[in-house]
């Protein structure tokens, strides 16, 4: 690393330079060359971690490690003096190290540390809006830039299946299992004209195809739409109402009661384009909801948009079954690393901590029958779609949830 930084955004002179220049540019690296380099699959979480909490393209992170050290093969110290997995001179170290992984140490030689310290370096010389300007702070070459950059789209060509399963998956509502805009929208117009739920609507719906494709059979929803309009006189709630359209079919109308909170937790565009179409929506409502009460740093990490859009679509759901919930962790707050030192979903921005539900804690009130066993299965209950990979507390309810002894003091749910 070669480093020239001293003003915001990236802005260097020649007066407070802290490194030598890079020497000639080497020969140009040949396309079969690149395609052989690999990155090695450990490193992906980190640099997509520290890629998404600095905006910072992860691919860019991965190119400069693999010409600076070969993703950490040589970490031998430069003429130059510059050192570790990133290369950095001591006192551009002392500016920009971090402890990235929570060990109260910054450790150049540390992969997390050192890799999250590149990304927070490249966004104060303005990498989130000008790459270029930004590779070019870190080192006084063009074909430096050059290079790095094709690194980074070879490694932009992953398949889908190998980044996403650590960073940003694909949209997480399938092309089959949206809806038709035309049908959607004739079916919001069908709800209104009865002064029904439209959501509820295409939750019957849903639950009827058990799976299958939802009947698009206009007749059928006018039907449901004056069956739902003369029911509601008797039952205002959703549950009471479900219960009372459908008696004795419990597990029907729980899918039900489900299907219809996501419904309106995703809204009709989301149902219709996908969740990623509706995210900064999602986003806003998260933040503007008042049975939600979220940590400030977790606020900013909504904001920013860090947070994975299931993430956002589970805290509307839950805001649409409880009065209030209160959000411990998102992004800012947790390590990197789990307890049993593997990559967090947090640092990824796809798991959330919930500490109290209806102004309950979850510490101490994780009996059998209670509100934690209540909120796990409203998760349990949640479409395919929007199942968590991860649904810890002291309860062991089989699927993704599990039971961890130090999770006494929240529910965890990650994807």
């Amino acid at each position: 690393m070669r480093h020239s930084l001293s003003k915001p955004h990236g802005v260097s002179t020649d007066s407070n330079s802290t490194v030598a220049n890079f020497g000639p540019a080497p020969p140009a690296v040949p396309p079969f060359i690149i395609g052989q380099s690999e990155v090695p699959p450990f490193l992906l979480p980190i640099y997509r971690s520290c890629g998404a909490q600095y905006g910072i393209p992860w691919e860019v992170l991965a190119g400069i490690n693999q010409i600076e050290t070969g993703f950490g093969t040589n970490l031998n110290v430069s003429s130059a003096g510059a050192m570790g997995w990133m290369q950095f001179l001591p006192s551009t170290w002392r500016a920009y190290g971090v402890d990235a992984n929570g060990d109260g140490s910054k450790d150049p030689y540390n992969p997390v540390d050192a890799i999250c310290a590149a990304a927070r370096y490249l966004r104060a010389a303005g990498g989130d809006t000008d790459l270029r300007r930004a590779l070019l702070a870190y080192n006084h070459a063009y074909w430096y830039v050059d290079e790095v950059l094709l690194y980074a789209r070879q490694y932009g060509t992953l398949p889908a299946g190998v980044v996403g399963s650590l960073g940003e998956l694909p949209d997480p509502l399938p092309l089959e299992k949206r809806l038709d805009r035309h049908f959607a929208r004739t079916v919001a117009r069908i709800a209104r004209s009865h002064d029904v739920d439209w959501a509820l609507i295409l939750a019957v719906l849903r639950a009827r195809a058990d799976g299958g494709a939802i009947s698009t059979d206009l007749a059928k929803v006018r039907e449901l739409a004056r069956l739902l309009e003369r029911r509601e006189r008797h039952a205002r709630r959703l549950g009471p109402l479900v219960r009372y359209l459908f008696p004795a079919r419990h597990k029907f109308d729980l899918t039900v009661v489900a299907l219809a909170r996501y419904n309106e937790a995703v809204g009709l565009r989301g149902l219709v384009e996908g969740m990623n179409a509706v995210k900064g929506r999602l986003g806003d409502r998260v933040l503007h909801s008042p049975r939600l009460d979220i940590y400030a740093g977790g606020r900013d990490d909504i904001a920013a948009g860090r947070v994975d859009v299931r993430v956002l679509a589970v805290l509307l759901y839950l805001a649409e079954s409880y009065d209030s919930v209160t959000v411990s962790c998102l992004i800012q707050g947790h390590s990197f690393l789990t307890s049993s030192g593997n990559p967090s979903l947090h640092a990824f921005g796809r798991a959330v901590d919930i500490s109290a539900v209806n102004g309950t804690p979850i510490t101490g009130h994780q009996n059998p029958g209670g509100i934690t066993e209540q909120v796990l299965r409203h998760v349990l209950a949640l479409p395919d779609e929007l199942q968590p990979s991860e649904l810890i507390s002291l309860f062991d309810l089989g699927g993704p949830s599990f039971a961890l002894a130090d999770h006494y003091d929240h529910i965890h749910i990650g994807f």
